[in-house]
C-alpha cells in the first residue's frame, strides 16, 4: 500500500540524501531504502500510525551537514573511565578526537 501522496518530496530528499554518502552505506541499508521509497510512509489509515502526524517531518528541508565535535564537546560528554579513548561521530571513527594508540599495546584499522 503507498504512502503520502505529499511524502514523495521527503523521500526524494532522503534518496539524494542516501546518495550522496556514496558506498559507504551497508548492503541492508540500501535494501531499507529500495523498501521505503517502493512503499512510501504510513499515513492515519496505518492503524500503528493512527496518531502518529508526519506533517511536520514532511514540511521540513533534509540536507547533508557533517557534524563538528569540538574537543571541549568530547571531554564534556565523556566518561570517567581510565582506558584510551575512540571517538565516533556519526558512525565513523575520528582519530583527531580519539586518545592516541602510540604505546597501548593495540592498533586502530578502518575497513
Amino acid at each position: 500500500m503507498a504512502g503520502l501522496a505529499n511524502s514523495s518530496n521527503a523521500l526524494q530528499q532522503w534518496h539524494r540524501l542516501f546518495e550522496a554518502q556514496g558506498g559507504t552505506r551497508s548492503e541492508q541499508a540500501q535494501q531499507h531504502l529500495q523498501q521505503m521509497l517502493r512503499l512510501g510512509l504510513p499515513t492515519r489509515k496505518h492503524e500503528n500510525w493512527k496518531y502518529t502526524p508526519l506533517e511536520g517531518l514532511l514540511n521540513g528541508e533534509f540536507v547533508s551537514r557533517p557534524a563538528r565535535v569540538a574537543g571541549s564537546d568530547r571531554d564534556a560528554l565523556a566518561l570517567t573511565l581510565d582506558a584510551t579513548r575512540l571517538v565516533f561521530v556519526d558512525g565513523r571513527f575520528s582519530p583527531e578526537l580519539s586518545d592516541s594508540t602510540d604505546g597501548s599495546g593495540f592498533e586502530v584499522t578502518i575497513n
